[in-house]
Formats: structure tokens, sequence, C-alpha cells
């Protein structure tokens, strides 16, 4: 009896895997085409924040560029989520530091674009890295939950299955060799 509930337990496992697996796949294909606008908005924001740079420059010389360049760095926040019992990154809040007198630093509007694209352009990038690390991290779990799976499938469920087997037929054999004893002696 036991042999079978582990059975059971076995079967309704890889069933809950496979289950898994597919949720798994769909937020995988979901992640990596958030990926992938999230990659071509990246890319957009670094060539407008180059050519802004290179307007600034044509217009305002080297030394305004040195004067322009911010201190400070960037403050990022990562937020998690979870689903089917992983937890990925999924929104990240990108907060630059200014410089210490905006007003002054800048010479001309067009440094003032350029500025403002160089700052979508670190924005888009920390939004790709996180929708990046998100695919990672599905595709980390979506291949442990497949070997898992595969695991039950190719090993734990055709051993107890044949286990099930061989203890049935000793029983059966038993029970046919107590039936023989049993008209033996009732035929004395």
């Amino acid at each position: 009896m036991w042999l079978r509930d582990r059975l059971a337990v076995a079967e309704r496992g890889l069933s809950l895997l496979e289950q898994k697996l597919h949720i798994l796949e769909q937020e995988l294909e979901r992640r990596q085409t958030h990926a992938s606008a999230t990659r071509d908005i990246w890319q957009a924001s670094c060539i407008r924040a180059q050519d802004r740079l290179l307007r600034a420059n044509l217009l305002g010389g080297q030394l305004s560029l040195s004067h322009a360049m911010p201190s400070g760095g960037a403050d990022i926040t990562i937020s998690k989520a979870t689903s089917t019992g992983i937890s990925y990154p999924s929104t990240v809040e990108c907060r630059l530091r200014s410089c210490p007198d905006d007003t002054s630093i800048i010479d001309s509007a067009t440094m003032a674009h350029a500025r403002t694209a160089y700052r979508s352009a670190v924005t888009a990038a920390a939004q790709h890295a996180v929708a990046v690390a998100a695919v990672h991290a599905i595709e980390d779990e979506l291949t442990a939950t497949r070997i898992r799976a595969q695991g039950l499938r190719r090993r734990r469920i055709p051993t107890l299955r044949t286990e099930l087997r061989r203890v049935e037929l000793e029983l059966d054999e038993e029970e046919h060799a107590e039936t023989i004893r049993l008209r033996w002696v009732a035929q004395r």
C-alpha cells in the first residue's frame, strides 16, 4: 500500500512540475519580449545621447563638456517579483544625482539636451539590466524544474512501478501458494 502511495505522490509531483514548466515557459517568453524591447529603447537612447553630445561639443567646445560632467552617480532601487516560487528583479527606479549647480554649468540649450539624453540612456540601461536579470533567473529555474521533472519521469516513477509490479507478483505467488496449500490440507 505504501508503495502505491509513493507512486501516486511521484506522479502528482510530476504533474505539478509539468504545470510549473508551462507557466515558466510563458513567463520566460513574456520576459524575453520585454528584455528585447528594453534593449531597443536603451540602444536608441544611447544613439540619441551621443548625437546630442556631439552637437553640444560642436557648439560649446571641449571645455564646456568637462564642466558639464556630473560629479555624482546614480541611486538604483530594484524591486523583486515572485512567480511560481522564484524571485526575480521586476522593476527599477533610477535616481540620478545632479551637479551641485546645474544652472551655472550648462552653457547652452544643447548641453541641457545632451545631459537629459544621457540621463534617459542611464535609466534605460538600468531597466534593460533588470529585464535581462529576470530572464536569467527564470531560465535558471526552468532548467532546474526540467531536471527535476526528468528525474521523476525517467528514474523515480519507473523504479517505483517496477518495485510495485515485483511486490504485486510476490503477493500473487504467495496467495497462489497459500491456495494450493489450503486445497492440499482440505483434501487430506
